[in-house]
């Protein structure tokens, strides 16, 4: 049998040299330069994102665009890349490293990362340069 959960993290792994990378967001969706959404317990290590994102979505983040549900953790991350966003709806929730935080209760990890990017944004209100905007009770270590 074909373990694809193993191939995955071998193909997640691979390094690109010299690739120009961008990500475009959908209408009602979230962009991240390394993840979009995460909506359970993980850990993004070791990324860095040196790209742009094009996104008319809700948000967008230089490593995650959205977080949902438990705890999730990302060390040593790097983004140096640029975000335009042209969402101007009740905010822009686009960060530097993690655009929207969404669940009440949720918790986020950051350790040893950096945000040099560039952010354009259609609107200051939920526009930040680690993170977009947070919810209620939410955890940030």
């Amino acid at each position: 049998m074909v373990d694809f959960f193993k191939i995955f993290i071998i193909l997640f792994s691979a390094e690109f040299n010299d690739a120009i990378l961008n990500v475009v967001g959908t209408y009602s969706g979230f962009a991240g330069g390394i993840c979009s959404k995460l909506n359970l317990q993980a850990t993004l290590e070791e990324c860095w994102f040196d790209g742009v994102i094009y996104t008319t979505g809700r948000g967008a983040g230089g490593i995650l665009g959205d977080v949902l549900g438990s705890r999730v953790t990302i060390s040593h991350c790097l983004f140096s890349g640029e975000i335009n966003s042209t969402w101007d709806f009740s905010g822009s929730r686009t960060g530097g490293l993690v655009g929207r935080i969404a669940e009440e209760g949720a918790g986020l990890v950051l350790t040893d990362c950096l945000s040099t990017g560039v952010i354009n944004a259609a609107t200051i209100y939920y526009t930040g340069s680690v993170i977009g905007t947070t919810t209620k009770n939410t955890s940030l270590t």
